[in-house]
Parts: structure tokens; sequence; C-alpha cells
């Protein structure tokens, strides 16, 4: 797949974060030296050209693979918590989630920091008092937060859907613990970008959508992909995507949408994701 697609594909790699745990103390964990993000003329222009400038495929293919490394929270103090059990004594505890994409950012980050406001969040029609979907939920979050080592995917930076969020950072931040994240695509359809002119309808409702998809263009960023929050100092953080996929996003659907069927799918999307209440998303551990 040319390296000119990746940025299009809503799924074009499956990105690994190679995390090497420091068991003994270290003195120094440093933080990695970051990729440069792009410009918002820079990622219009990754969308329009289907052949950008060498400088831009050359920063595009750095983004796609060197991770972001923030060891801060290790600096300040923040050590494994290394959890003790009556059968196993003293383990390591590492848990996965899925946040899809940090939409319902204050229920998740509630899970971490903040029991009594999750449980208030939490959707006592679908998980009442005293039922075992309810307790399952509350033994879920009391287990995430023993957790050293979380790997998240499907992690927003600079979209507007998350409010322009580095979610992962803003995480970090609350939960005091160090952090990876590696891109696994960037965001620059139309739509996405806020250019998609809606042609073909009336002049009334096109103008309707282009305020729904506006974006600021200062604060979009259109990253997305996957984490690592750890109590460890992250100190061999390695990104490698696969060279091979098994679903082409680009050739199938891309090519096969039209331009205005795309932008009601989408704009249709963010009107349902805007009616979700934090109370639907607080459940889903």
């Amino acid at each position: 797949m040319p390296t000119s697609r990746y940025y299009r594909s809503q799924k074009h790699l499956l990105s690994l974060l190679i995390l090497c745990l420091v068991l003994q103390p270290v003195k120094s964990a440093p933080s990695s030296p970051a990729a440069d993000l792009f410009t918002y003329e820079e990622l219009v222009e990754l969308y329009e050209r289907d052949s950008p400038s060498e400088q831009l495929q050359i920063k595009l293919q750095k983004l796609l693979t060197t991770p972001f490394v923030n060891n801060q929270a290790f600096e300040g103090g923040t050590r494994p918590l290394k959890p003790h059990g009556p059968s196993l004594g003293r383990y390591l505890r590492i848990a996965q989630w899925n946040i899809e994409r940090g939409l319902e950012y204050e229920a998740l980050e509630s899970v971490f920091t903040d029991p009594a406001k999750f449980l208030s969040l939490l959707d006592t029609s679908k998980y009442p008092d005293g039922s075992p979907k309810r307790e399952t939920v509350l033994e879920q979050a009391a287990s995430l937060r023993q957790a050293d080592i979380i790997v998240l995917n499907e992690v927003d930076w600079g979209i507007k859907r998350t409010g322009y969020r580095n979610v992962i950072a803003d995480l970090a931040n609350a939960l005091k613990m160090n952090y990876a994240f590696g891109t696994e695509f960037i965001e620059v359809d139309p739509i996405a970008l806020g250019t998609e002119e809606f042609e073909g309808l009336e002049s009334v409702e096109r103008k309707a959508l282009a305020e729904q998809i506006s974006i600021d263009p200062a604060r979009y960023k259109g990253l997305h992909g996957t984490a690592i929050l750890s109590r460890f100092p992250l100190v061999n953080v390695r990104l490698i995507p696969f060279c091979t996929q098994g679903y082409d996003w680009y050739e199938v659907e891309k090519k096969g949408v039209t331009k205005l069927e795309k932008g009601k799918r989408k704009v249709s999307e963010i009107a349902f994701q805007q009616k979700v209440s934090v109370k639907s998303g607080a459940a889903d551990v």
C-alpha cells in the first residue's frame, strides 16, 4: 500500500507498541523526543494531493513510526502499586480498554480518580442497584484502579469529536501516570477537516451542514491511535506498523462512496454522538 494512502485510511494499519518494563528502580527515564505534528494547512494538502511533497511524506512516515513518550510522572515520584493478594502475594496487574476515542472523557477519568462520581454516572435503567451487571461493572472499575499498566486503543488527539483533547496526556496527568502514544492514522477527510462543501444540496441545508462540521484549525491535530498508561517508567517503546493489512479502506470505501453520501453518513454520526449521554458511556468499563 503506497505511503500516500496511510493518512487517508481509517483502518490502515494496526500499530503495536512494544513496552519494555523496568521492574527495578532506575535513576532516570527521560521522555522521548516527539515527532512534529502537522499544521492544518499540511493536513489539507495530505488529503487533496495524491502525491504530497517529499518533505510531507517524510514527516508523515516519522509520525507513523515514532511514539510519543512522557515519563514526567516517574520523575515526579510515581511508583508502581504492585497490589497484594492473599493467594498470589504481590502481583502485577495489566489491563486493556477500548475507550472509544475518549468520547465520554468525564466518565472515563472518573473510573480511575473518583469512584463516587463514576457510580453516580451509571445508568440505573441498564445497571439497577443490586443487579449482577452493576456489580460486574463496579468490580471491573476497581480492578482498573489497581492496574499498573493500562493499554488503551481508539485514543484521540486533537479531534473535534473529543473536544480537541490530547486524551492520553489528560488522562496521564489526572492519574499521575507515565504514557506512550502511537499514531495509527490521521483524520484528513473533508468532513473531519471541515472543508466539505456538500455540493448538490440546497444552499440552506448546505450551510447548516457546513456549520455542523466547522472546526478550529489552530486546535485540530487529527491523530488517532493506541496508548499505554504506566506507573513504571517507559524506557524502550517502539511503534511497529504492520506491513500488510486485510482491508483496504481507501480502495473499497473512499473511492466507492460519493462525497455527498459520505457527508450525510458522517454528519449523521456526529449528530448522534452529540446526543449520547455521559451516563450511557459510563458503564462500558
